[in-house]
């Protein structure tokens, strides 16, 4: 076919940029893969703690790393940076999301049921947060709590008997007030400081991670970053290629993003923390990388 032709031949071009990095940067190379390795070590395994991951948003991050870190890692040392990047930042969002919208969300529903929630209540969090966001519920620093209910209301009525009043009502009361939760409606930048308190993270920390989601951002839209490459190396307009400094790039977004990932584990699951932490010790002792926000996070929680 001539389609598996074409991708025989492409697939040629990315195995001669494979082989280009590994020239180059063997020791690197090896850190790329040690990120999939990782994620064996901390997966759950028994069913509790396989249960308690597949009903928080963290938990999700950690089963869902195992695919990303194989493809990130497959788009760095193919010359695809820019998806890397995207990818990355992927990962440091949902992990902002996962401190400040699951504390939120759980801090409302153990006040009013006295046990924590299911992904599909979370689910149908960030579909209706996504419509408030959207109706502009939040103006000037206020939130409209009465479009928020209508908005809910309406949500509920299609997807609850109402021949059920109590339970309708119940959920209706819930909704309501995560959704009327300011913190909802901060920019991600602002939600990094409010991550500050639950990760244990002190100035500095607070500030390097605002710049790590200020530069994975630049990647994200077409933008001057991208034309800068082009001018630098107008090759990479028509395919990948090896980039020197792209290469470097990815890398440092890499270690920084997973060490902001392995902060958020510490603090959302106590089992894996001393998993965590062996990790660590193995990374600083073979790469002489440390992962300063998790080993900080790790001994301000012990």
């Amino acid at each position: 076919m001539p389609a598996e032709n074409y991708i025989k031949m492409y697939a040629l071009t990315l195995q001669e940029i494979r082989e280009e990095t590994y020239q180059k940067y063997p020791s690197e190379t090896g850190m790329l893969f040690e990120f999939i390795d990782n994620w064996i070590d901390l997966i759950p395994r028994d069913r509790e703690r396989f249960l308690q991951a597949t009903n928080s948003i963290s938990g999700i991050i950690l089963l869902n790393s195992w695919k990303l870190t194989n493809w990130i890692t497959y788009e760095i040392l193919n010359g695809r940076y820019f998806e890397a990047i995207r990818n990355l930042r992927f990962i440091f969002e949902g992990c902002v999301f996962a401190v400040i919208l699951e504390d939120v969300i759980e801090s409302t529903v153990f006040e009013k049921w006295g046990g924590l929630s299911a992904l599909p209540l979370k689910a149908e969090i960030f579909r209706l947060w996504e419509e408030c966001k959207r109706k502009r519920v939040c103006r000037k620093g206020k939130i409209d709590k009465e479009m928020v209910r209508r908005i809910v209301t309406n949500f509920v009525d299609k997807n609850i008997d109402p021949s059920k009043k109590e339970v309708v009502q119940e959920y209706v009361e819930v909704y309501t007030r995560i959704l009327s939760n300011k913190k909802l409606y901060l920019k991600t930048s602002k939600m990094i400081e409010e991550c500050r308190s639950f990760l244990k993270l002190d100035e500095d920390d607070v500030r390097e991670m605002k710049k790590l989601w200020h530069e994975l951002s630049k990647y994200l839209h077409f933008s001057y970053t991208y034309l800068e490459v082009i001018i630098e190396d107008p090759g990479f307009c028509f395919l990948e290629r090896f980039n020197d400094k792209l290469f470097k790039l990815s890398l440092k977004f890499y270690l920084k993003t997973m060490d902001f990932l392995y902060t958020v584990l510490v603090w959302r699951f106590k089992d894996l923390r001393e998993e965590i932490n062996r990790m660590c010790r193995w990374w600083r002792n073979n790469f002489n990388k440390p992962f300063g926000l998790t080993e900080k996070t790790f001994r301000r929680l012990c």
